[in-house]
């Protein structure tokens, strides 16, 4: 199955700020896939995708948009105060855990 993530799921959930034609929000989608992909060691994405896997693709994506605009890890802005970490996956790593494969065990 190809990633569940789209920029529609990206948009929704910074609210709308981000549009289609964005090519950093593709960027973002596509890394986020491929990280948890990686961090799960799975080939390809169940069908269907569990929902603590999936709620960490679209944080690890906004994490990932919003990375060129935290030089320090915040942004603070007219909507509030936006932080992204410096260690992505480590924030989302909580929800993954029960997904990775351990010696060929989920």
């Amino acid at each position: 199955m190809p990633c569940p993530l789209t920029v529609a799921d990206l948009a929704a959930e910074l609210g709308g700020t981000v549009v289609a034609s964005d090519p950093r929000a593709q960027d973002a989608v596509d890394a986020a896939c491929a990280l948890v992909l990686a961090e799960l060691e799975w080939d390809d994405y169940p069908d269907p995708v569990p929902a603590p896997v999936h709620r960490a693709l679209v944080g690890i994506a906004v994490d990932l948009f919003r990375l060129p605009s935290t030089a320090f890890g915040y942004l603070i802005d007219d909507a509030g105060i936006a932080s992204t970490g410096t260690d992505t996956l480590r924030r989302w790593r909580f929800m993954l855990n029960p997904y990775k494969e351990a010696w060929g065990l989920a």
